[in-house]
């Protein structure tokens, strides 16, 4: 309900029905009701959680101007144009999170990735499912989600329940600030206190990915042998980022990317990386996350940075880890992008940390590193067999062809020496999409 003029602020206004329009009657300022709501889309699956999705837009319609497929596409629209205008044009992003809208490939994930790119601040997430049964994109994992996972035994016989859930998701939406719910995901943060930056993944998500059917099926191939790690090196502009971060967003076996930059100093922090790394895996795994928690509480009269980072590892990855059930787990993937960028002076510690305990996780836990090709990281390294991408990579060069070929063809469709000159520019990047 409208209550202050959104100009002068008065509360002096009226509803005139000639106008269709409130007006303020202390400085003539008319507006309407839909003016003044804050539009939010709802990204949900076409599932039963559907029920609890419609109830909640019931409830929320007359306050909010709530974007929701069922409602605005009609017969006939572009459907992509319509949902990536409808996630543009929001306040808010909710995203259900679902089986069924977790799936890959899905219309949810693309959903998502837009929001992540353009309403990264702004995305809400509310859990319909177990969460051991969703398998949460590790690109918006760290988000605390309303728990309303109970909703089937809980909105029919307590509408109580559902109220207090309800007014919590309102609460987030009127009020910022508060735009994190109470759950494991925030205490653990509050306690680890990682320095996060995630402007690189936006930025990745944001760009177009292409190719790497070749990558994918090499990983493919690595994840059935005994070997824990898999190096990609290659040069600036070589796409080793965007793979990472179109893998972090579409594949539900990684528990953790971690993008580092040069020009971040808390990059460089050793102990604030591993707390990083240790955030990001126990907001994507629930076991973890418990584990972890009970051991923080055992420790919580020590000081984090007290520990070397060497015991920071051990301490909030290694043995969380080596606490958990191992019985035919499915392999889980740690990426750890542009490790080179850690380095200083020559020196990258991480890189030593990671090359020491590497074996000491589970064997289903197995890790995915890009880096340039430095000379100190290769050789700690050496043992794993790396990959390295350089422009005699035919896959590669072949990548580029054809994205070059898709982007240009329109424009020297007519040239008969255009796949001619296609090569040689081909060559001439050297490998780099940049």
């Amino acid at each position: 309900m409208i209550e202050l003029c959104p100009k002068c602020r008065s509360n002096y206004i009226y509803f005139s029905k000639r106008n269709n329009c409130f007006i303020c009657e202390d400085c003539g300022e008319r507006f309407s009701d839909l003016e003044l709501k804050k539009k939010i889309f709802f990204s949900y699956g076409h599932d039963k959680n559907a029920v609890l999705v419609e109830r909640l837009l019931n409830d929320l319609k007359d306050t909010y101007d709530v974007w929701i497929d069922k409602n605005e596409i009609k017969t006939g629209d572009d459907w992509r144009i319509k949902i990536t205008n409808g996630i543009l044009e929001s306040d808010y992003v909710i995203s259900f999170l679902s089986m069924h809208s977790v799936r890959m490939p899905g219309v949810c994930l693309d959903e998502l990735k837009i929001a992540i790119c353009e309403k990264y601040g702004s995305i809400i997430t509310v859990l319909l499912e177990d969460e051991k049964d969703v398998s949460t994109p590790a690109s918006i994992s760290h988000i605390q989600w309303l728990d309303m996972s109970q909703w089937e035994q809980n909105t029919i016989s307590d509408n109580q329940w559902y109220n207090e859930k309800k007014n919590e998701l309102i609460k987030v939406l009127n009020e910022p600030h508060n735009a994190n719910f109470v759950g494991d995901i925030s205490k653990i943060y509050d306690i680890i206190k990682p320095i996060t930056n995630d402007t690189k993944e936006q930025f990745l998500l944001n760009k177009k990915f292409y190719g790497r059917k070749w990558l994918l099926n090499m990983i493919d191939e690595w994840l059935d042998t005994s070997s824990k790690v898999f190096v990609i090196y290659g040069g600036p502009g070589f796409g080793k980022s965007s793979f990472i971060a179109h893998m972090s967003h579409y594949y539900n076996n990684v528990i953790c990317s971690l993008y580092c930059e040069a020009d971040k100093e808390f990059h460089h922090n050793t102990k604030n990386l591993i707390k990083i790394m240790a955030f990001k895996i126990a907001s994507k795994m629930y076991d973890f996350r418990t584990v972890l928690l009970r051991k923080l509480d055992l420790i919580k009269h020590i000081n984090l940075n007290d520990f070397s980072a060497n015991e920071l590892f051990e301490k909030l990855i290694i043995e969380p880890f080596n606490e958990l059930i191992d019985g035919n787990r499915e392999t889980k993937l740690i990426f750890i992008d542009g490790l080179d960028e850690t380095e200083k002076e020559g020196d990258c510690e991480i890189s030593r940390i990671l090359v020491s305990n590497i074996c000491k996780l589970p064997s289903w836990i197995k890790v995915i590193i890009t880096s340039r090709p430095s000379i100190s990281i290769k050789q700690m390294f050496s043992s794993y067999n790396p990959l390295e991408i350089n422009s005699e990579n035919d896959e590669n060069s072949k990548d580029i062809y054809n994205y070059l070929n898709d982007e240009l063809n329109y424009l020297f469709s007519e040239d008969v020496n255009f796949h001619d000159n296609l090569k040689i520019a081909t060559r001439k990047c050297n490998g780099s999409f940049l």
